[in-house]
Parts: C-alpha cells; structure tokens; sequence
C-alpha cells in the first residue's frame, strides 16, 4: 500500500503494489469473496480485516495508499479501517465519484484511493480518489499515461521526487514499453543504498516492505499474483 505504479498495455495495463508494514503483522493471501452479485478478490490484512489492493469480476481495481498530500498524525476518532473502505469501493455499483461522495469518512484516517474501471478491452475510468481528513478531491486520470505513487505517511517529498526519477529512468531503459516481469524487477530493484527509502525498503522497529502484489489486465483475463516477501511465497488467482 505504499509504493504503486500503473503501466498502460496494449490490451489493459498493469497495477504492482508494494506493501510496506510491520513483519510480523498478519496477512490472508488473495481468495475470492462474494460480496452480494459480485465476486472480489484480494489479499486480507488479518487484523483489520480490510486490504490494499483488489479486482473485482464486474471490470473494477483498486488499490489504497496511506496518507493523502501531507503526513497526518493518527487521532482516536479514526476508528473506521481505510482498508473496508476499498473493499466497499471495489464492490459497489457506484461510479468512484458516486462512491466518493456517498462514503461516510469522518472516522477514517487520509487516503488515496486508484480506482480502475473497464468493459473488456476498453478502459472507462482511472480515478484517483482521496480523502485529506477534512474534503474529499476527486482526479482523473489518463489511461494512457504511466504513473508511481507513494505514500506520503513514509516518505518525503524529496524521497517520492527521487522514486520519480528512478522510475522515469526505468521507462527510458524498457523503451516506454515495459513488461509486468519488467515491472516486478523494478519493484524489487536496489535503486539507492539508502534502505529506509528503496522501493524494498526497511527500517527500525521490523518496518519493511513484506510484499508485492501485481494485478495484469489483459483483453479478457484479469489476474492477481502475490509475492510474499516474508515468506519467500507467491500465489495466483485469476477471475
């Protein structure tokens, strides 16, 4: 939930999540889960019960960051976990501005939310939602552009600047036209010596990235893989 990039494809794209969080809290691979209609899969946070990053059978993704524009401090009132809030989003009906405007969110703490909607080859949305706290924006973004985030509760300004350029600089060196195994060598390159700001990063405290999750849309196939960097594991489900 702290490192993401979106890269477009001739037929789809690919979305790749890095999640950064304490090692020894608990993760539930990706299942399929049946909310109503829908069928949704996602990894599970274990002790919250939510997740950063999901597909959805009805031609939906979304994946979550922590924080919005600025570092915010938790406060007790935030007792609603941001991870239910993409779950919601990845099942409702809503369009994700419909979505953001319905949600209540005042016990939730700042987010950014990508949402990714299609019909078959053709993508109908790429929405960047999010909640600072206090107003809710709503961005639109060009499917046909690639992008990097990362979560701004981590890392500076000067450190999401600089994993810009890396990222840049990986776009020049495939061409413009990287590949998902591409993608994934980018998510678990060394790009500095500084390991409190690489893509993997570790810090004090067993603060680390613990996983990587890639979602391929590709014409009709839709596909979620799992790497468990903890573990030395990885899983693939497709819907």
């Amino acid at each position: 939930m702290c490192t993401v990039t979106y890269i477009p494809q001739p037929q789809g794209f690919v979305l790749t999540s890095n999640r950064d969080e304490k090692a020894f809290r608990e993760t539930i691979i990706p299942h399929k889960y049946r909310r109503d209609d829908v069928i949704l899969c996602y990894p599970k946070d274990a002790v919250a019960g939510g997740s950063w990053i999901a597909m959805s059978n009805k031609g939906r993704v979304v994946c979550l960051l922590n924080g919005a524009f600025v570092p915010h401090t938790k406060q007790a009132f935030h007792t609603h976990s941001r991870g239910k809030v993409l779950i919601d989003a990845a099942g409702s009906g809503l369009n994700p501005d419909q979505f953001l405007t319905a949600e209540a969110l005042a016990h939730t703490e700042p987010f950014t939310l990508l949402t990714i909607d299609f019909d078959g080859n053709e993508m109908t949305s790429f929405s960047e939602l999010i909640w600072d706290g206090n107003d809710k924006h709503n961005r639109q973004l060009d499917t046909r552009h690639s992008y990097i985030w990362s979560s701004v509760t981590l890392y500076s300004a000067a450190n999401r600047k600089e994993r810009k350029v890396w990222f840049n600089q990986f776009l020049k060196e495939s061409k413009m036209h990287p590949t998902a195994s591409g993608l994934l060598q980018f998510h678990s390159g060394k790009h500095t010596n500084d390991s409190t700001v690489n893509v993997i990063m570790m810090r004090e405290g067993e603060l680390k990235t613990v996983s990587t999750t890639q979602i391929i849309h590709e014409g009709s196939k839709l596909e979620m893989s799992y790497y468990d960097l903890i573990k030395n594991t990885n899983h693939t489900i497709q819907l």
